[in-house]
């Protein structure tokens, strides 16, 4: 099965058994139409059941989308708050 990045449709995640993205920096240099748009896959991505883990310095563009941020600094952990 060939599917494209971020853009699942909700059998194929289910199909998948719930997976677990780990992602880098995903918005940290990209255009905010492409945030929004990749924020919804994001979304529907969770809805089904995956996890999205995501490691930034521009907390701002999962305002909205992500459930839990955890703030860290040096490998220690700042703060950890459910949203």
């Amino acid at each position: 099965m060939s599917l494209s990045p971020l853009i699942y449709e909700q059998k194929a995640v289910e199909e998948m058994h719930s997976p677990i993205l780990l992602l880098d920096e995903l918005f940290d240099s990209e255009h905010p139409s492409v945030v929004a748009n990749c924020g919804k896959g994001l979304v529907n991505l969770v809805s089904a059941g995956a996890v999205v883990v995501s490691a930034t310095h521009r907390p701002g563009h999962f305002a909205g989308i992500s459930s839990r941020t955890v703030t860290l600094s040096g490998g220690k952990v700042l703060s950890d708050v459910k949203l």
